[in-house]
């Protein structure tokens, strides 16, 4: 059983309050611990959706571990099934388990759910209170598990102790009521210490050993006492014997006590068999007369002979033998016997190679599928033309090979394969053809005129005409040509002169005023033209200014007066030379805040609890970091 089923390799379940501080602990020993307020949000948000994710990773491990360990019923050998269904509910048994996967199915999409929502969070509090929130629910999740953890441990503790019981073994079953001699017969053809008592019950599982016959390993069982009475109202442990004899192929030695010191009648221990005779079919099966020591099969009454004849006659195939555990010849001679019989019986119900494997295949993973006949067609073995030739002449033909035609022409790295030899086609003379091109699944072929070759001839003749015009008549055009674009150039240049012309005459200047035209408009207002002549005295003037101050008179020419150098001269005095760094260092510093680089006031404030001087051992106080 070792080599099929791993019940004894089943890990201990932890109970619910150890799971959670388990997988809590483990978060956050193998994910980050430290969140700075100055970190972006979305290393934040990252930061708790890791512990999210890891928590619900961690729980999901344990919870899948316990459901993939554990055995499934109907993936299991019969016997072990039943027998789980005896000790434990099967029932209950399943519940346990589903809770287990339900709750790991709701522990993913509760760290799904939350994930999604701290990809939405604003702030490193809300963040905070996801995390919590999701690891709380998580926790609550796996506390309802408490009372099916536990129960999966008692399973787990049970199924550790079980006896190693190989299905498929050769294996002899003792069989029968209380105290009839049954750890005493296996006792002393094994290496098996089972407990003997006077007391009835005291074997109350399953025991097993082994011992050898003609080098073949034989598993004795030894089961519990089983009374004659209704099934239903069998308790725990006589259900394990009938499990036993139920489901594994043995062979059975059904042990009767003839001298009734068990405390039940020769006659009770008869109508056992016959009631439970159809768990016997298609089992070799012996009788033992067991305590012939005490009360020798001679010296039985008349009522007691009648019984053992009568279960001869309607029990042809069973054997009788007479057994006592103080006699080692007849404990010798009943375990050949039995182990005689039980190698006879594999070996007569040993199947065909080529038909269906038995149930002892189906259960270590053998499929051998056989295909039906269809439509009345026999489909045998195809022999090649040439390997029958082979076989009626006796000799292998020389056939030249891809290898050999690789080398005659060039070798490898030269030689194509000719994948047209290999085309299966209608006829064999198409393997050659070029195969066609295809544009948007029709034939490029379609697309071709048929003229193409009279139109082409045409167009060549043309062409030739040209090239043999007569070369004179070619430049004179060509000139002709040329005189005519020269002619539209310069006729387009004259036009574009006269424009420009036209267009400075009608330019009307706006940045200029006459100065007459302006002493006349504030006299009219009633100023004083003063300020306008010291300006004009003060401010770079124009040529036509420049000219009158040799000696024209300002008030009785019509000066013009510009306006922008006189308003750059008063820039010019208003900008002094301290304004005009102060206006570009603030210019300066404008863009410079406009991008949020650090400016002179600006300091770098170092980390204030370095890692490596504050970190250590933990001192007093809580441990609640979570």
């Amino acid at each position: 059983m070792a080599s099929i089923y791993s019940f004894k390799n089943i890990k201990s379940i932890h109970s619910a309050q150890e799971l959670v501080d388990i997988v809590l602990s483990k978060t956050q020993r193998k994910t980050p611990t430290e969140v700075h307020p100055k970190y972006q949000i979305m290393r934040i948000r990252e930061f708790y959706m890791r512990k999210v994710k890891f928590a619900a990773s961690c729980f999901e491990e344990k919870l899948q571990e316990i459901i993939v360990t554990f055995p499934k019923l109907n993936d299991i050998h019969p016997f072990f099934a039943d027998l789980l269904n005896v000790l434990y509910d099967k029932d209950h048994y399943k519940i346990a388990l589903g809770q287990v996967n339900i709750t790991k199915s709701i522990i993913e999409r509760l760290a799904k759910d939350y994930v999604k929502m701290l990809k939405f969070a604003d702030a490193m509090y809300r963040c905070k209170q996801l995390k919590i929130a999701a690891l709380g629910r998580m926790c609550t999740a796996v506390k309802k598990l408490k009372a099916s953890l536990d129960f999966l441990e008692e399973i787990r503790k049970h199924l550790r102790r079980l006896p190693g019981i190989d299905p498929f073994a050769p294996s002899v079953l003792l069989f029968g009521f209380p105290n009839v001699g049954k750890s005493s017969f296996i006792n002393k053809i094994t290496k098996a210490n089972v407990e003997i008592s006077a007391m009835p019950f005291s074997t109350q599982n399953l025991f097993v050993g082994h011992t050898e016959h003609h080098n073949v390993t034989i598993q004795v069982i030894d089961s519990p006492g089983v009374l004659n009475r209704a099934l239903e109202q069998r308790n725990t442990i006589e259900m394990q014997s009938i499990t036993a004899l139920a489901h594994l192929k043995t062979m059975v030695i059904f042990i009767v006590d003839v001298s009734e010191t068990c405390g039940y009648a020769l006659k009770e221990q008869f109508k056992l068999f016959e009631d439970l005779k159809p768990l016997f079919t298609k089992k070799p099966a012996i009788l033992a007369l067991n305590k012939v020591d005490i009360t020798p099969v001679s010296s039985l009454d008349g009522e007691a002979v009648q019984f053992i004849n009568q279960f001869k006659e309607t029990n042809p195939n069973v054997e009788v033998v007479e057994l006592s555990a103080l006699n080692e010849e007849l404990v010798e001679k009943v375990k050949v016997s039995a182990c005689e019989k039980l190698l006879q019986h594999r070996v007569s119900n040993r199947k065909a190679a080529d038909t269906l494997k038995t149930d002892e295949d189906y259960y270590r993973g053998v499929r051998v599928i056989q295909p039906k006949n269809r439509n009345n067609v026999n489909r045998g073995p195809h022999i090649p033309e040439s390997v029958r030739l082979e076989r009626q002449n006796q000799e292998k033909q020389q056939r030249e090979t891809l290898k050999d035609l690789q080398e005659e022409h060039g070798g490898a790295g030269v030689f194509n394969f000719p994948w047209n030899e290999h085309f299966m086609l209608a006829d064999d003379a198409w393997k050659y053809d070029n195969v066609p091109e295809i544009i948007n699944g029709m034939n490029i072929a379609d697309y071709i005129d048929p003229d193409i070759e009279r139109k082409l001839l045409e167009l060549e003749r043309e062409q030739d005409e040209m090239f043999n015009m007569n070369d004179e008549e070619m430049i004179d055009e060509a000139e002709m040509m040329e005189d005519n674009a020269l002619k539209q150039v310069r006729s387009q240049k004259t036009l574009n002169q006269l424009q420009s012309r036209l267009t400075k005459k009608n330019r009307v200047s706006k940045n200029k005023i006459a100065l007459s035209s302006l002493k006349e408009k504030l006299a009219a207002k009633g100023k004083s033209s003063d300020k306008v002549n010291k300006k004009l005295e003060s401010a770079p003037r124009s040529r036509s200014l420049r000219a009158n101050q040799s000696g024209m008179d300002l008030e009785s020419t019509d000066g013009i007066i510009d306006r922008k150098r006189t308003n750059a001269s008063l820039r010019a005095e208003w900008n002094k030379p301290e304004q005009f760094v102060e206006s570009k260092r603030r210019k300066i510093q404008k863009k410079a805040m406009m991008k949020g680089q650090a400016g002179d006031a600006d300091r770098h404030i170092y980390t204030k609890m370095p890692r490596h001087l504050f970190s250590g051992k933990m001192g007093l106080g809580t441990r609640d970091r979570r």
